[in-house]
């Protein structure tokens, strides 16, 4: 039995020095290269397997990132219209005519009705004063005053306007006699050239016979003929042309003083009715103690601000009145913001109060025009009636037809409808939006 030993393959080497391996006699000797290097080296059968991406996959990726680009493209270079909401309602184009009591009273009975028509002088309330008041003497004295002023007032203009339609046709009348001397002398031209034209017709008629006579040649016959002919054509027809030029200018001018007196007539004819109501208003309230309050036109009534029973003061608005067959048009109040863009002519997309949008739909109009300054929240009160706490502009729309059909219903839109616009401001970028947006979530988080 042999005896195994431990022999070194070199001496002991000094310490802190680098040892070498020790063998141990009769151990398998230890491999020069690694395990996997010798496995590397073997020759195998088969290749590595590699994992190839389905075709599906890389044409999703393209189109992932083709997508992606677009919307990157559009963000910063497309754009899109900002649209706003606005209140307005419907108003007549001339406006509303407001009836206001001229005095203080209580209103005994009252003959509004919204939506009623009424003819011109109609009774639309009926008021009665309190004399024991002396608060109501006073203002009935200061209303007195007031009409006393608005009669004195419209006898003015009264005198003014036939002064100056005094004038006017003075003037006419001049200039009417001036046409009328140049028409004369107009007219004896004419019978002169008349007269020259059948003197030479004489003069051509004698010419012919010498001709024939042989007396005078072709050629002289022949000058003569023309030169006479054309003269005298020329000089009748410009005077005939003078004539009736002039004629048009006289029936013209008589249709314009016709028109001018039609009109002046109509004027006065209605500052007559008033000075008479305001006479008879003068002199109800020295022998009544009630007093009536009339619809000055013909109308339908379309906003009703009192009852039986109420005091008002002198000055209250005691209803409105939409004249007949008067065009209704769009008033809708927008920002600056929004105003700075507008043109005339754009598309303003409407609903009405009353008129579901489910049922009804929208009604497209278009831009009249828009104030050049904003409006007080006062006046926008006095003339829509419509709460607004902010200067505003008016914008002025015409609607092509007031008619709301559903289904078998068909309604037509009344003066005072509230109105929800839907109006197109500044085009902006999208990601103008984006940002936008953006900033007001965080607002609303913080």
């Amino acid at each position: 039995m042999s005896t195994v030993r431990n022999i070194s393959t070199s001496p002991a080497a000094p310490s802190g020095a680098q040892s070498r391996p020790t063998v141990l006699l009769g151990s398998p000797p230890l491999p020069l290269f690694r395990q996997e290097a010798m496995e590397g080296q073997i020759p195998q059968s088969f290749a590595d397997v590699c994992l190839i991406p389905p075709p599906r996959l890389g044409l999703v990726l393209r189109l992932i990132s083709l997508m992606g680009a677009i919307g990157l493209c559009l963000l910063f270079f497309g754009s899109y219209t900002s649209r706003q909401h606005a209140p307005g309602v419907l108003l007549p184009r001339s406006g509303l005519i407001k009836v206001t009591s001229l005095q203080s009273g209580l209103v005994q009975s009252s003959f509004l009705r919204e939506g009623a028509f009424v003819h011109e002088g109609d009774v639309l309330v009926s008021m009665s004063l309190d004399r024991s008041s002396t608060t109501i003497i006073s203002l009935q004295l200061a209303s007195s005053e007031q009409l006393v002023r608005e009669r004195n007032s419209l006898v003015l203009d009264q005198k003014l306007r036939l002064s100056e339609m005094n004038q006017k046709n003075t003037a006419y009348s001049k200039r009417l006699e001036l046409l009328g001397n140049e028409l004369d002398a107009l007219n004896q031209e004419l019978v002169l050239r008349r007269q020259e034209v059948a003197l030479a017709q004489k003069s051509k008629e004698r010419e012919s016979e010498l001709y024939k006579a042989g007396l005078i040649s072709a050629q002289a016959y022949e000058e003569d003929h023309v030169k006479e002919d054309v003269d005298s054509g020329t000089a009748q027809l410009t005077t005939e042309r003078a004539t009736k030029q002039l004629q048009r200018e006289i029936l013209d001018l008589r249709d314009q003083n016709e028109t001018m007196n039609s009109a002046y007539h109509l004027a006065s004819s209605a500052t007559d009715r008033e000075i008479e109501n305001l006479d008879a208003q003068l002199a109800q309230q020295g022998t009544q103690a009630s007093f009536t309050v009339r619809a000055p036109i013909a109308g339908t009534l379309a906003g009703v601000s009192v009852r039986t029973g109420q005091t008002i003061e002198a000055g209250t608005v005691i209803a409105t009145i939409v004249p007949p067959d008067e065009m209704l048009d769009a008033h809708i109040y927008v920002s600056d913001s929004v105003a700075q863009h507008l043109r005339i002519g754009d598309p303003v997309k409407m609903t009405f109060s009353g008129f579901p949008v489910a049922s009804y739909g929208t009604k497209t109009g278009y831009i009249l025009r828009v104030s050049h300054v904003p409006l007080s929240p006062s006046q926008i009160l006095e003339q829509s009636g419509l709460g607004i706490s902010e200067p505003l502009y008016d914008l002025t729309a015409t609607l092509p037809d007031i008619t709301m059909a559903s289904r078998n219903v068909r309604s037509t839109l009344q003066p005072g409808t509230r109105i929800d616009a839907a109006v197109l401001g500044e085009k902006r970028r999208w990601y103008m939006w984006f940002f936008s947006a953006s900033w007001e979530s965080r607002e609303r988080k913080g």
